[in-house]
């Protein structure tokens, strides 16, 4: 399994150029941006509240590298979680020839957990932002990228070992359209492995942000909870419609920030503070001085972040070696 890439549309094979990829058998083309094959097309530099672009829910997605790497640093640093869910994940990732990264950002995950390929021969990423390829390439230069839409992945059948997808199912507006995706994608002895929140995930964050809501008389300004449309507590359920054997490895973490200013970092780094810029006309550090004043009165020091590690394959043996291991 080589995970060549494939046109999304037909699954036809595809003429590689400079400028473009273009594919022989229904012809579509797709332009090449900075080395990268661009499977998607043109979208709208800003999210909003409302738009859509294909599975994606845009109001949902990182802003900027910046937003995300925040958060990247924060997981690694702040993060505690027990540990049973990462040696599995390790373990998996370190035995795969072929490995696909859905969604993969700047090829650094929150949950660092799985991302070692010792054995892999190819390593592919794909996302929808390109200003997060560009910073993948800096991350994993060995890596193959690719910007692609989750549900029109540009692949051939079976082309991977393993696929991941890291706290990114709940950006899809439809995850189990995309799951039956992942899994032509999967080679029939190979894994695709998810990681997601509790729907219930960081209450402490939430009850800040309606404080502050209401200080400025913005009541119900803020994202509806992203991992409700794939939360830890049915992501197995949902998974097992499409896989034979699941394995759900669930996780408890807990977030403890060395003061406010870190938490304040996190919490601007989220869609409910860009959001809430949008809607009261604030400037970012204006709405941070008033978040200090909520948490000055309501101090928050730490915060949970519970959720699942999920491994689904075709193969009971693959499962089997994750529950003995």
């Amino acid at each position: 399994m080589t995970g060549d890439l494939a046109c999304p549309h037909c699954h036809g094979e595809l003429e590689s150029g400079p400028d473009a990829a273009r594919c022989i058998d229904c012809g579509s083309t797709y332009p090449v941006a900075f080395g990268i094959v661009d499977f998607v097309g043109p979208t709208r530099d800003r999210p909003s509240a409302t738009a859509y672009n294909g599975a994606f829910v845009v109001e949902t997605l990182y802003w900027t590298a910046a937003d995300l790497e925040t958060r990247v640093r924060l997981f690694n640093t702040r993060l505690s979680h027990n540990a049973g869910a990462g040696v599995r994940a390790d373990f998996l990732s370190q035995q795969s020839r072929s490995v696909l990264e859905v969604g993969c950002g700047t090829m650094e995950p929150l949950l660092a957990v799985g991302n070692r390929y010792r054995r892999a021969q190819t390593v592919w990423g794909i996302d929808i932002s390109l200003p997060l390829l560009l910073r993948a390439r800096e991350n994993a230069p060995l890596a193959s990228l690719a910007r692609a839409d989750a549900q029109r992945l540009p692949f051939r059948d079976g082309s991977f070992d393993l696929v991941w997808a890291r706290h990114m199912l709940y950006h899809t507006e439809r995850p189990e359209v995309v799951v039956r995706e992942y899994r032509r994608c999967v080679g029939r002895a190979g894994v695709f492995a998810v990681s997601t929140n509790s729907a219930r995930n960081k209450p402490e964050m939430h009850s800040c942000h309606r404080r502050l809501m209401r200080m400025h008389g913005l009541e119900g300004v803020g994202a509806k909870r992203g991992s409700e449309r794939f939360p830890a507590e049915n992501a197995a359920a949902i998974l097992r419609h499409y896989f034979d054997h699941v394995l759900d490895v669930p996780y408890m973490g807990r977030f403890r920030f060395a003061d406010a200013g870190e938490f304040l970092e996190y919490y601007a780094s989220t869609t409910n503070f860009k959001l809430a810029v949008r809607a009261g006309g604030f400037s970012g550090d204006s709405l941070l001085a008033s978040a200090e004043e909520v948490l000055r009165e309501h101090p928050l020091r730490s915060m949970s972040n519970d959720g699942t590690l999920v491994f689904a394959s075709r193969s009971p043996d693959r499962i089997q070696a994750l529950c003995d291991g």
